[in-house]
This record gives structure tokens, C-alpha cells and sequence, in this order.
């Protein structure tokens, strides 16, 4: 999935300079193959404060404090 979105993100950045963030929707099927539902290039994360489990919330905090540090 990480390849997947990587090529994603290459693909659409050649196209459409400037994109910053990308919120990639993507699931697996019983047989493996990668589906994409939809790409976002203003993903809302708010949903995933909501969850008890705060780890998903915590890691895009801190992927996106290390993209804008790269930046």
C-alpha cells in the first residue's frame, strides 16, 4: 500500500504542481488486489481524534509535523 500511494502521489504531483498533502483512500480485497476509492488533496483527519485508540490520530500528527519540518 505504501508503494501504491508513494506512485500516487509521484503521478498526481507531475500533473498538478504544488500539492502539499494528499489523503489516499485505498483498501485490499480477498484476493490481494489494491483498490483506490479516492484521493483527496485537503484530507480532513478530524475523524480519527474521535477513535479511543488515538494511535492512528497520533501518527499522521506526527508525519505531517515531519513533512512541514522538511519543508
Amino acid at each position: 500500500m505504501y508503494a501504491v500511494s508513494k506512485e500516487i502521489a509521484k503521478t498526481l504531483n507531475k500533473r498538478f504542481t504544488g500539492l502539499k498533502e494528499l489523503g489516499i483512500d485505498l483498501t485490499v480485497d480477498e484476493n490481494g488486489k489494491i483498490w483506490i476509492f479516492e484521493v483527496n488533496t485537503a484530507p480532513v483527519i478530524k475523524m480519527f481524534e474521535c477513535l479511543k485508540d488515538k494511535i492512528a490520530y497520533q501518527q499522521i500528527n506526527q508525519i505531517r509535523y515531519q513533512m512541514s519540518a522538511e519543508s
